[in-house]
């Protein structure tokens, strides 16, 4: 069984409020790769993209991935691009069950619009959900590749959704719930 729970997927989908309640029913730490670089960095993640760029945001997730899958078992919250880094993904994989969360873009701007406090540099743009579907549309087969199963967060709720991801860590296989 592998030892950690990755979660990914795009902004909005859910991966800290899920990977939060996850790691209180497994009693496993909670990393959000986000918020750890953060910390690192002493400066919010759009700081980051602002004063120092991207590229650098990108490497910085790239050493801290590194870092985490060494560590103890754990549900890692990763930034909705970490996946773009094929070797991300590779350390990922090798330390955990990938899990993607899910859902429609719509959904996801929906539930980035009513989070005030989110910061979404990749979202600073004239038509931010034009954006975001975009990333969604461009980072979807990096998604479908990288991950051991989906689970659709539309409509289901945060408990529903731990269910679903300890059933499948504990079986290998899931209910597909509507």
């Amino acid at each position: 069984m592998p030892h950690s729970i990755v979660l990914m997927g795009l902004m909005g989908a859910g991966k800290s409020s899920v990977g939060k309640r996850l790691s209180e029913r497994l009693s496993l730490p909670f990393l959000d790769t986000d918020l750890l670089i953060e910390s690192q960095q002493n400066k919010s993640v759009a700081d980051i993209f602002l004063l120092l760029g991207e590229p650098f945001f990108r490497q910085l997730e790239a050493n801290l991935c590194k870092q985490i899958v060494q560590g103890q078992p754990s549900v890692i919250s990763t930034g909705g691009g970490m996946i773009l880094n094929p070797e991300n993904v590779l350390y990922l994989s090798q330390s955990g069950l990938m899990v993607w969360l899910d859902a429609d873009p719509a959904i996801l701007f929906e539930r980035i619009q009513s989070d005030k406090n989110a910061n979404r540099p990749l979202l600073n743009t004239q038509n931010p959900f034009e954006t975001l579907k975009h990333l969604y549309d461009t980072r979807l087969p990096i998604y479908k590749e990288a991950a051991d199963f989906k689970v659709r967060t539309d409509k289901q709720s945060i408990e529903s959704i731990c269910d679903t991801i300890i059933e499948f860590r504990k079986h290998g296989n899931i209910c597909v719930r509507p």
